[in-house]
């Protein structure tokens, strides 16, 4: 009696769960409701099981900027050609940035001269996100995690950058 209980109890949590999800943003850019702002749609499971929502570039009149503690601007969002709004299997929210090759470059260098060190990553000088460097980039892309904690945050930071 108790193992049907139980049973029962975990497919009600199993149904509101998938119930609860927020696919509005996505709902609303499939559908229209949402302006476009030239970025692509792919949502489509990358090889790791990411789900993969949008892709464009920042938009001129934002200013992203990465900062060392004194304030000094090490990056800009013209070293960046590319930004990617994702989220994993366990329902984290990233955004993937792809360098310029003048901006992989300082990439490389901003990460290797100031390994263990925070850094600002700001949004229209808004601190989006502190994060400590923990080793040398060469590759030209970079992930930033921990600024979104749901679909509707990472929906309206990609917006936000791309429009």
């Amino acid at each position: 009696m108790l193992k049907k209980i139980f049973l029962i109890f975990l497919c009600f949590i199993l149904i509101f769960s998938f119930a609860s999800c927020d696919l509005n943003p996505l709902v609303n850019k499939l559908t229209g409701d949402v302006e476009s702002n030239e970025s692509e749609i792919l949502g489509k499971e990358l090889p790791n099981g990411s789900i993969f929502y949008f892709s464009g570039s920042i938009k001129n009149n934002n200013s992203l900027e990465f900062k060392d503690q004194n304030g000094t601007v090490l990056l800009t969002n013209s070293d960046i050609k590319e930004v990617q709004a994702f989220y994993d299997d366990l329902y984290l929210y990233h955004l993937k940035l792809f360098f310029t090759e003048s901006g992989t470059d300082k990439l490389a260098q901003m990460t290797e001269n100031y390994k263990f060190d925070k850094i600002s990553i700001c949004l229209n000088d808004e601190v989006l996100i502190e994060p400590t460097i923990q080793d040398k980039i060469t590759t030209g892309e970079l992930i930033i995690s921990g600024a979104c904690s749901s679909q509707k945050e990472l929906f309206e930071l990609f917006n936000e950058l791309t429009k």
